[in-house]
């Protein structure tokens, strides 16, 4: 990559740089709402981004971000023919961070998933998060090898935590999942 090329994305991932600690805040306090009962516990994926979508503009209004805010749903493309669940802090040359909602999936639809969010984050210049509430008697920690997705614990470039809670209302527990990803040139 050329260094003009090269220092476009490095100024286009640092103005992004606000928008990074979004999406980890919202999904812990989405989480321990839906922990005490403040938040119903989803049917689906779109009631989970609803409910996500609106933890994330509380955080951008408490934070006093410019308006318009820089969140969509479904209209920014991470790969051909695919959209990404929800969009922050888009840039002039189209980088953006990507957040991908999973509810219940398999293992094989997470792996699919998080290889396709990493695609991204490498052919786009963008920043990723994977977020997934999965059934806790599946054993997603032991099943989900994501180091072998080139997903360190705690990197540089990537990050991924488990946190189980057990909804109010509920007789099961919820392990949740959050997966972040960036460009390794980064």
């Amino acid at each position: 990559m050329s260094s003009p090329a090269k220092l476009a994305i490095e100024k286009s991932l640092s103005s992004l740089r606000k928008y990074y600690n979004i999406p980890p805040d919202a999904w812990y306090s989405y989480l321990d709402q839906i922990k005490r009962g403040e938040h119903p516990f989803p049917f689906n994926e779109n009631e989970m981004r609803c409910f996500f979508f609106s933890e994330c503009l509380e955080i951008m209004r408490k934070g006093r971000f410019s308006k318009p805010y820089q969140i969509s749903v479904e209209n920014k493309e991470i790969l051909e023919g695919r959209s990404a669940d929800l969009a922050l802090g888009w840039t002039d040359i189209g980088s953006f961070i990507a957040v991908e909602l999973k509810r219940f999936p398999a293992v094989e639809e997470v792996k699919e998933d998080i290889e396709k969010l990493h695609q991204a984050t490498e052919a786009k210049a963008i920043c990723g998060f994977f977020l997934a509430l999965c059934d806790a008697t599946y054993d997603y920690r032991k099943n989900l090898d994501l180091r072998a997705l080139d997903i360190e614990e705690n990197g540089r470039h990537s990050w991924f935590a488990w946190k189980t809670i057990k909804p109010k209302h509920l007789d099961i527990l919820i392990d949740a999942l959050i997966v972040f990803l960036c460009p390794s040139g980064s």
